[in-house]
């Protein structure tokens, strides 16, 4: 079964600020039972640096920077996802 994914979180700051630095955990990890296909994280204002890696665990994450003033963020993770019953998951091995 497929699955479409879409997560929005959006911060409003108190103040303007600056600078930001950010570890987002929006992507879903890849099992035996669940196959990811596209994804993609849209990120406003856009980031000046973008970092993709796995944590101890094997859970992607993206770690963000954003150098320009903003009193706001916003994220958009899209994504889709296969999922198997265990039974189609161990014939797929």
């Amino acid at each position: 079964m497929d699955y479409s994914i879409r997560h929005r979180t959006l911060h409003r700051y108190a103040q303007e600020t600056t600078y930001s630095h950010h570890l987002v955990h929006l992507s879903p990890h890849e099992t035996p039972t669940q196959h990811v296909k596209p994804f993609n994280l849209l990120v406003s204002p856009t980031s000046a640096h973008r970092t993709r890696k796995t944590d101890f665990f094997d859970n992607p994450t993206e770690w963000l920077a954003l150098n320009e003033a903003h009193s706001a963020m916003e994220r958009i993770a899209q994504s889709r996802v296969a999922a198997f019953c265990r039974r189609a998951a161990w014939a797929r091995r």
